[in-house]
């Protein structure tokens, strides 16, 4: 019998982590909120000098089909593994099928700390349409 871990397992985890880390702080900033951006934006910033960390939270098939150039696959089962990895003063931008998964990613990120976090809408169809259009321009 295989030792997979549900989703709800794992968001329970991320939870406790969470808890955790609210606690071993006494007085709270306001924490920010992560940002919606175009796919042009996030076009822009993915060419930057300086890039974002940058997933793909679609299925894997999905990713394997096509994904951004400098995404990573980030599932349920290893955010918690980005999440501690990762400096939280480096931008995080997440991407999915239309951007909506990708924005409850981004909240995880903001929720763990993380200062800079965007969700693309539209997701990877219209952001690799940028992509390509900037490409071209270029």
């Amino acid at each position: 019998m295989g030792q997979g871990f549900t989703g709800v397992q794992v968001l329970a985890s991320l939870l406790r982590l969470q808890e955790k880390h609210t606690q071993d702080v006494t007085m709270t900033p306001e924490k920010p909120a992560f940002q919606r951006i175009s796919p042009g934006q996030a076009a822009a910033m993915i060419r930057s000098a300086e890039p974002p960390s940058v997933f793909d939270v679609r299925d894997l098939p999905s990713y394997q089909q096509g994904h951004v150039d400098i995404a990573a696959h980030l599932t349920e089962q290893r955010v918690l593994l980005w999440l501690n990895r990762l400096p939280k003063d480096k931008p995080v931008l997440i991407y999915c099928y239309k951007g909506n998964a990708s924005q409850t990613y981004a909240q995880m990120f903001i929720d763990f700390r993380f200062n800079e976090v965007y969700s693309v809408d539209g997701g990877y169809a219209p952001l690799a349409e940028a992509l390509a259009g900037e490409l071209q321009a270029g």
